[in-house]
């Protein structure tokens, strides 16, 4: 194990300093000596640096306009995901789908209901769904490439808006809910992967929240829709379902003719002609850009992943589960799965019955204003995540959600609740949401980031099938908490998830790792040394110390790969 020694930012110069402290001004760093004589050099920091790793935000943009571009169109398809987690909150509310699939009758006002049973069924189909697709795509994106990974989802999403297009009776929904459940749990998992392999390091962050950024869009349109088709004829529920086939037809279009291979899947798999041509088609045009430069540095960046697996007897997909591997498998989904244990299913997935609860008079009007602040969210999000860094935001964001609950909980037990109380939990209600949605944007970065690359796939599908699973236990309990018949605890569900959420609060403070900027080779090199997560942000890796110097290696293929500005 390499030993971690501290240093002030005087002594490594400014470069190494800036590398270092992303989101921190504290005045120590971190950085990792030599490994011991007999192991694998991981940290020699030979062949793993790329010259563009330093550039800002805004140059990098115009620099990579074309991968930007690409990575942009490519989250189009997260509208259809938020679309589809949205309405099957939304419509739940809606008169018309209540009259069809009611299968109760509220004891006070006498009108049909759906039944606790029935409302678990529906929120619990998207999350088998989900479990099941996100068990089974990693497999299909390591065999046959992330390119016909999307086409395998977006085949499944199809099949999924055509049974929600004819359903009439409950079980027929199920089975389209079923559907819609699997594509959302590939396109959760596909797309985030491919944005960050495709995009340039430093901005890899901003570039995987424009598929929140679409999500947002797509989840904000479900209540739309709704509110305007309910203002003309209340009943109608199924305009909003038809609406999918124009999202579902512009996805095929990208994906077909837009979206090229992954070059990280192609190098892993020795199609260098196929990844060499990806890359040439992204980042062609980019000034000083020498593809065979930077693919040597991807297969450098694999060849010493897999020397390590070897050494360590890891070269099956269980690897996940061992040794540091399984560090990253916790870490790659830790604060996904956090969300599912701090009111996801109550305030999150059931967002209008919430408002109902509230006494909002308005609820589908307050589902769109939470929806436009996860918009904001997830904008802020896109400017810090690789200025202030992953870390900072996201265990703010879980921390801020975990407060709101029992303050939630607390004004839920006034008995005479006047219109501040309502603004009240409104306000905190807005305040859950902004934070999920900062926690949302961020960790599905972190699924794509922390994984090796080698492993990315697998361990980013383990991670969101364990989110998954989470869900599908609080989507079958909230309803029988919340519903009148049943235990009618209402808004004070709130303290229930007060409680089982503050362990994994206080867990992703020292679980959650700082990846902005990191490049593959730094984050496996960060790992390997057995440097504690929340150091992260202030360690010096040998990679930084190359660049920072001006150095260059000979990679196998010839290649001379600088190291600099």
């Amino acid at each position: 194990m390499s030993q971690v020694l501290t240093h002030t930012p005087n002594e490594l110069g400014p470069d190494l300093h800036h590398g270092a402290t992303v989101g921190d001004d504290k005045p120590n760093v971190e950085y990792i000596e030599d490994s011991k004589p007999g192991v694998i050099d991981i940290h020699a920091g030979e062949g793993l640096g790329s010259r563009f790793e330093d550039l800002g935000l805004i140059p990098t943009v115009r620099k990579f306009w074309k991968a930007s571009v690409i990575a942009a169109l490519c989250a189009f398809s997260a509208a259809c995901d938020g679309y589809q987690i949205s309405i099957n909150g939304n419509v739940i509310a809606n008169p018309g789908f209540i009259e069809t699939f009611g299968n109760q009758t509220d004891p006070d006002t006498g009108k049909r209901i759906l039944s606790a049973s029935t409302l678990s069924a529906f929120s619990a189909m998207i999350s088998v769904g989900q479990c099941i697709g996100m068990l089974v795509l990693p497999f299909i994106m390591d065999k046959f490439g992330r390119k016909w990974a999307m086409y395998y989802l977006w085949s499944i999403l199809a099949i999924s808006v055509l049974f929600e297009s004819v359903a009439k009776t409950w079980p027929l929904w199920l089975v389209g809910k079923l559907f819609a459940g699997h594509g959302v749990g590939c396109l959760q998992l596909c797309i985030p992967t491919y944005i960050a392999e495709i995009s340039p390091i430093p901005i890899r962050g901003a570039m995987i929240t424009l598929y929140n950024i679409w999500w947002a869009i797509g989840q904000l349109f479900a209540p739309v829709a709704l509110q305007v088709l309910g203002e003309t004829d209340p009943n109608d529920w199924k305009t909003p379902i038809y609406t999918q086939w124009a999202m579902i037809g512009l996805m095929g279009l990208i994906y077909v003719f837009i979206v090229p291979e992954s070059p990280w899947w192609a190098a892993e798999k020795g199609k260098h002609e196929v990844a060499k041509r990806t890359l040439t088609k992204l980042n062609g045009n980019v000034a000083g850009y020498n593809v065979e430069e930077e693919y040597a540095i991807m297969v450098r960046t694999i060849e010493l992943e897999k020397e390590m697996a070897i050494q360590r007897k890891n070269e099956s997909w269980t690897a996940i589960f061992k040794g540091v591997n399984a560090l990253r498998t916790l870490a790659a989904g830790w604060s996904l799965v956090s969300s599912q244990f701090l009111g996801l299913a109550l305030i999150g997935t059931y967002t209008t019955y919430f408002f109902l609860l509230a006494g909002s008079n308005e609820p589908f009007k307050q589902t769109i204003i939470t929806s436009c602040l996860g918009i904001a969210a997830v904008i802020f999000c896109t400017f810090t995540i690789d200025k202030i860094g992953r870390y900072w935001l996201l265990n703010a964001a879980l921390t801020l959600c975990w407060i709101s609950l029992p303050l939630i909980g607390g004004l839920s037990l006034i008995k005479d609740p006047g219109q501040s109380v309502g603004g009240a939990l409104i306000f905190l209600a807005c305040l859950w949401s902004f934070c999920n949605q900062m926690n949302y944007t961020c960790s599905w970065g972190m699924m794509a980031e922390v994984p090796s690359a080698r492993l990315r796939a697998k361990t980013a599908g383990f991670a969101a099938a364990c989110s998954s699973v989470s869900g599908i236990i609080m989507v079958v309990v909230v309803p029988y908490m919340i519903n009148v018949n049943n235990a009618n605890w209402g808004l004070k569900t709130c303290f229930f998830f007060c409680g089982i959420g503050l362990p994994f609060v206080v867990g992703g403070w020292l679980i959650i790792p700082e990846t902005a900027r990191r490049s593959p080779a730094e984050l496996d090199e960060l790992y390997e040394s057995g440097v504690k997560p929340w150091r992260f942000r202030k360690t010096i890796t040998k990679v930084q110390e190359k660049r920072a110097a001006g150095g260059y290696v000979e990679p196998e293929s010839g290649v001379r790969q600088h190291f600099g500005h």
